[in-house]
């Protein structure tokens, strides 16, 4: 079979084709993550100000609320894990907590209206349902991107093959999974949706909070904007069903046909050395080890999370003391709340830089930046931003002090230096712990992996809110930032041993293939 192989050649000669990831369903997904991180992220941007000046919450217990409707926003993952898993499917899934945002956004416009303001448990229950539904909802529409993107380039490999060898199909080597072509392919799916995502950002991260400042006090055409945004990027992804290639019923079930075949293709390699019913828990039994492996390496992240999530609450509390007047614009006053929007102009900006020029430059000249080295990397950035925020909380206690006046004499602008060193870290951030998950997570858990990886990332914002909550009222904001930059530095020193000592999902798979060719 091997001398075949060798003999093999192709009837026509050319180079493949680039893949530009073209299909209209990365369109449709494109204009569906841009709307889901429009609507999340309006009402992110304006909680921290809501509790405080709205509903007249400290500083503290503002901060502490609006990490709870994180975590809740990334706890969910699991449940849209389960639920896609063992019932509806990745496609119907996605339908089903698409829904449940609309709901709690719905909720939150009504309450905002004045004949129902008194009713507080509908605000805290609309806030609930839109974080469940939102981070329920990421992982089911990730691994669903990311199944379409390996059919489509399974489908070109295929047409491509048939062409070259005259229709001839190949063996199991020659198939059309697993292959480098899909990897590269599925980074730059990711790289798009994660642009889309943070131009969503950008969007309500800047005409949010100019919306609350115009509404005098009310949050009713706030709350508008993501019930909207929502509906409409729903309606986007339904138009493209015709797209849909494969639903499947769910990844259990997927999971077990994959069993089956890995069982008739073992018990052809050896001989019949290996029964049917005793190879399928083998499997089993392996999927759950490189899933435990993957995550134990992903534990550290647990701190980047307690720090990323601060852009839109500390830090806002922060702008709140600096000088946001801009003479030479009319003495246009810029809102604490949208300051975040540079971090997320600058993260949009630094995706499509970092993966043309720095990770190339990097990977011929330095080191191969793997995807578990990018997240050491955001981890020490990060831990700088805060580092920095603590400096500049110094120099804006002392002119408080020396002063004696509410708000500092410096300006706003001095968060930009914290705000670009947090935009450099999402951005080795977001694609690398995606493409990570993805791949490193067995064929028949994909969304598990993701599922517990954002609840990972949850409990973050607990050690946020825990943190916050034993320094006290009283402790001084650099101490709170320095001490998070501290925890930050220790746990990008213990992601890098464990990454050190990780083996990635390919090679151990490769490794047992040789051991059954051995065989």
């Amino acid at each position: 079979m091997a001398r075949e192989k060798e003999e093999l050649k192709p009837l026509m000669e050319h180079k493949p084709p680039k893949l530009m990831l073209e299909d209209r369903f990365v369109k449709y997904n494109l204009l569906y993550e841009f709307a889901d991180a429009c609507a999340h992220k309006a009402v992110a941007t304006v909680l921290a100000i809501f509790f405080l000046e709205g509903l007249l919450f400290s500083e503290n217990a503002s901060a502490q609320l609006v990490h709870l409707f994180i975590y809740c926003s990334y706890g969910s993952g699991i449940t849209g894990s389960l639920v896609s898993h063992g019932f509806l499917g990745v496609y119907l899934s996605t339908f089903l907590f698409a829904s449940m945002q609309i709901g709690g956004y719905l909720l939150l416009v009504l309450t905002a209206l004045p004949q129902f303001s008194a009713f507080s448990f509908l605000l805290f229950a609309g806030l609930l349902l839109a974080s469940v539904g939102f981070g329920a909802n990421k992982t089911c529409f990730v691994t669903y991107g990311c199944q379409q993107v390996k059919e489509s380039v399974e489908r070109r490999r295929r047409g491509r093959r048939e062409l070259e060898y005259g229709g001839w199909s190949g063996d199991k080597e020659l198939d059309l999974t697993s292959s480098s072509e899909e990897r590269i392919a599925s980074q730059r799916y990711l790289t798009t949706i994660m642009m889309g995502s943070q131009a969503g950002y950008i969007f309500s991260t800047f005409f949010t909070p100019i919306i609350r400042v115009k509404g005098a006090g009310s949050y009713f055409y706030v709350f508008l904007l993501p019930l909207v945004s929502k509906t409409v990027g729903t309606l986007a992804f339904w138009l493209g069903r015709d797209d849909v290639d494969s639903e499947g019923s769910s990844s259990i079930k997927q999971g077990d046909k994959s069993c089956q075949e890995s069982v008739g293709e073992h018990t052809k390699l050896i001989d019949g050395g290996l029964a049917k019913a005793e190879d399928c828990p083998t499997r089993t039994w392996d999927e759950y080890k490189a899933l435990l492996s993957a995550l134990i390496v992903l534990l550290p992240l647990i701190v980047y999370a307690a720090l990323a999530a601060q852009g839109g609450s500390t830090w806002v509390f922060q702008a709140r003391r600096m000088n946001g007047q801009l003479p030479w614009l009319g003495d246009w006053t810029i809102p604490p709340d949208q300051m975040p929007v540079i971090g997320q102009v600058l993260t949009i900006l630094f995706m499509p830089l970092f993966e043309m020029v720095v990770y190339p430059f990097c990977d011929k000249y330095i080191v191969n930046l793997t995807s578990l080295r990018k997240l050491v990397l955001a981890l020490l950035t990060i831990s700088t931003a805060f580092t920095v925020s603590g400096i500049l909380e110094m120099v804006i206690d002392s002119d408080l002090r020396k002063n004696g006046a509410e708000q500092a004499d410096i300006s706003i602008f001095w968060q930009v230096p914290p705000f670009a060193l947090m935009a450099a870290s999402d951005t080795l951030f977001l694609v690398s712990i995606a493409h990570f998950t993805y791949h490193e997570a067995p064929d028949s858990m994909k969304s598990a992996v993701s599922g517990v990886m954002h609840t990972i990332i949850a409990f973050g914002n607990l050690i946020t809110i825990s943190v916050i909550g034993a320094l006290g009222q009283d402790a001084p904001k650099f101490e709170e930032c320095f001490v998070f930059a501290a925890i930050g530095f220790v746990a990008a020193l213990i992601l890098a041993g464990l990454g050190y000592c990780y083996v990635p999902r390919l090679t151990r798979e490769s490794r047992k293939q040789n051991l059954y060719d051995k065989l």
